[in-house]
């Protein structure tokens, strides 16, 4: 009986512990093979039994059933998946002084390719420093008052923070398809937390609070950690 390369017996549980111990790294790698297959999900890699070798058939089948898209994953580092350095956009300002220097074309070169690495580690690291939940972060646009009460206004269902709403999201979802219909002051139209706290304390004709669940809703999400401020210090501080 033929002997399973080393290699194989290696890849297998290695790519499956690779991902089993980081979310952000399935995340990252569902959004890749989302990408590639339209919209369509990963299969979930298997954890190969140490005492069950056997069992080793559909770990490696797994693997092979999505190999393009995890070669493709883990190879988004190799310099040759980077575009030539020719095409990469430095900005006008480097290009002007670049123009205005008679540097060898070589050296040119180089320093393309140190500024190129430099940007590359740049964006590393930012997105090493950035909150685990950034993206509830992207999806805090949406409650702008500028998007609540224009065409790009989401649907309730699709805002990634509603699961932290424990309320009746019946009365929070008719709030929010009918927080268009009022005239809102304009003054508050350039802030964020004044236009919530207008339509938290907003009254009907009967004098109830119309809007009382979505705008604390809104006021709550705002004043989670990853509000402005906390992206603030991410970008800014060490």
């Amino acid at each position: 009986m033929q002997k399973l390369p080393s290699h194989l017996e290696f890849m297998v549980p290695e790519t499956y512990r690779y991902f089993s111990h980081s979310t952000l790294r399935q995340q990252k790698y569902a959004q890749l093979y989302s990408t590639i297959n339209v919209g369509k999900q990963p299969l979930k890699l298997q954890q190969l039994s140490e005492t069950r070798w056997l069992a080793i058939a559909p770990c490696l089948t797994r693997v092979l059933q999505q190999y393009d898209e995890l070669k493709l994953h883990f190879e988004m580092k190799n310099d040759r998946n980077h575009l030539p350095l020719q095409a990469v956009d430095f900005g006008v300002q480097f290009n002007i002084e670049l123009a205005r220097t008679s540097l060898d074309s070589g050296i040119v070169d180089t320093v393309k390719k140190y500024d190129r690495d430099f940007l590359m580690q740049l964006l590393s690291e930012l997105q090493q420093r950035l909150p685990s939940n950034i993206h509830h972060l992207q999806t805090l646009d949406a409650l702008s008052p500028e998007t609540v009460l224009g065409l790009r206004k989401p649907k309730l269902q699709d805002l990634s923070f509603l699961m932290k709403y424990s309320g009746d999201i019946g009365k929070l979802d008719e709030q929010w398809q009918y927080i268009g219909t009022v005239s809102w002051p304009m003054d508050v139209l350039d802030n964020e937390e004044k236009f919530w706290m207008t339509v938290h304390d907003h009254h009907d004709a009967s004098g109830e609070q119309d809007f009382k669940e979505v705008g604390q809703f809104a006021l709550s999400m705002l004043a989670l950690p990853f509000s402005n401020a906390s992206v603030e210090r991410v970008f800014f501080h060490k």
